[in-house]
């Protein structure tokens, strides 16, 4: 066996550990969840722009 085939072996096996396990799960669902957020925000942000003079005006 060749050194590039046992190298692909250990890749493949790597591979198939890390997709076994519950990280691109987890990985995925916090991505999402930031992605809701910011879009979020952001909506509220444009529905609700900042007024010049408001609250937080020095005093």
């Amino acid at each position: 066996m060749g050194r590039s085939m046992r190298m692909a072996a250990i890749v493949r096996l790597d591979l198939a550990e890390v997709l076994r396990s519950r990280w691109p799960a987890f990985c995925s669902a916090l991505y999402a969840a930031l992605e809701a957020l910011f879009i979020r925000v952001g909506l509220r942000r444009i529905e609700r722009p900042r007024v010049h003079g408001g609250d937080d005006s020095p005093s």
